[in-house]
Parts: C-alpha cells; sequence; structure tokens
C-alpha cells in the first residue's frame, strides 16, 4: 500500500461563481504539488487549454524588488483554439497568482470559456452564442 506524503494531500481547491455582465462565470483553482490548475468558464464547460510558466521563473535577482510583473509571453496552447484574447488572460491570471505569492514557482494551466462580450444592440446574442456551442461539442 502506498501512503502519499501527509503535505500533498488534501488537494487545495476554491471555487467561487459571480454574475458578470449578466452572465454565470464560475473560477475554480486547484494546487497540485507542480501546478496550478485554473478554471474560468461562462458555459459550465472548457474550450481551450493553455499552460503559462509562473513569471517569477524570469525574474532576475536584480528585479526582484519589482513589485508589478508582467505578462508571460510563452504561454503554450494545450487544448482548443488559438486565441490572443485568451492567451492574455491566462498571462494574467498567472501574473495575479504571482503577485499574490511572489514565491510562487509552479506553471499555471488555465481552462477558459468565455463568452463574448455581448453587442448592446443584440440582448440574445449570448444565449445563441451559448446554443451554437453546445451544439457543436453535442457533435
Amino acid at each position: 500500500m502506498t501512503t502519499l506524503p501527509s503535505s500533498s494531500f488534501p488537494i487545495k481547491t476554491n471555487q467561487t461563481a459571480r454574475i458578470i455582465n449578466n452572465v454565470h462565470t464560475e473560477v475554480l483553482v486547484t494546487g497540485f504539488n507542480d501546478r496550478i490548475f485554473v478554471i474560468l468558464t461562462q458555459y459550465g464547460k472548457l474550450h481551450t487549454t493553455l499552460d503559462s510558466p509562473s513569471p517569477t521563473t524570469f525574474l532576475s535577482a536584480a528585479s526582484s524588488s519589482t513589485t508589478t510583473l508582467l505578462p508571460s509571453t510563452t504561454t503554450k496552447f494545450l487544448l482548443g483554439y488559438y486565441s490572443l484574447k485568451y492567451q492574455i488572460y491566462a498571462s494574467l491570471i498567472s501574473s495575479l497568482i504571482a503577485q499574490d505569492n511572489p514565491r510562487e514557482t509552479r506553471n499555471v494551466i488555465v481552462g477558459l470559456a468565455l463568452l463574448k462580450m455581448p453587442n448592446k444592440n443584440k440582448e440574445s446574442s449570448t444565449n445563441t452564442e451559448r446554443s451554437k456551442v453546445n451544439n457543436a461539442s453535442d457533435k
């Protein structure tokens, strides 16, 4: 029988949900020994998954006193479709985690599924977009 070290279990998880621009948005953050997994979804599932290195791994000793961390440009797409906007979001999420804990060196895996910002002239665009995604994933 194999036992896990007490420091690696249980897995630390935080979850919350908010209404943003009249859209239910869920966030789940799970910390593993080697990675942090962040899910940000407005569909209840994932579209794109990215690997974003912790910005603190790129800081030199000379710049370690800097309080503002810039987003990483080395974000890699693991699953889903390429989106520059999602790449920026993943880099910013990684930077926010590093700002919260400057000693954090784990990579951040970010799963995203966000609706496009609704056009003010089209109030039902979020429902239409949601149904398109649900129909595409059923095929």
